[in-house]
């Protein structure tokens, strides 16, 4: 399988080699809406400030045949949601002096599973 970074990050994952940057990322548009509540604690009012995030559809890319997308994980999301089984976001990060280095492995789709079965 072929593998497209879609992220503004090199991919590394622990022994291949890097999969470069996308040039364009693939990014959700997020929209954040501010709300404030006012909740009661042993007997004192609090003011809450309620920030929400809601990330606006996306244009996925075509699925190409043996090709795989690697991208941020809400992205992920979005895609997996959409029914998509090609992308797939970093995981198990590897971290250096705190710094990410790179993933011990791909995350898939949910459904991926389904979808290795029927390979069978």
């Amino acid at each position: 399988m072929k593998l497209i970074n879609l992220t503004s990050h090199v991919i590394t994952l622990a022994g291949l080699p890097s999969i470069p940057a996308a040039e364009k990322p693939l990014r959700l548009k997020e929209a954040r809406s501010i709300k404030f509540a006012t909740i009661e604690v042993a007997g004192q009012k609090l003011r809450l400030i309620i920030d929400t995030k809601k990330y606006d559809r996306i244009d996925l890319p075509e699925p190409v045949e043996n090709t795989g997308y690697v991208v941020s994980y809400p992205v992920a999301e979005v895609a997996w949601a959409a029914g998509r089984i090609d992308f797939f976001t970093p995981s198990q990060l590897l971290r250096e002096s705190g710094e990410v280095i790179g993933c011990e492995r791909l995350q898939g789709s949910p459904s991926w599973q389904f979808a290795l079965q029927e390979l069978d």
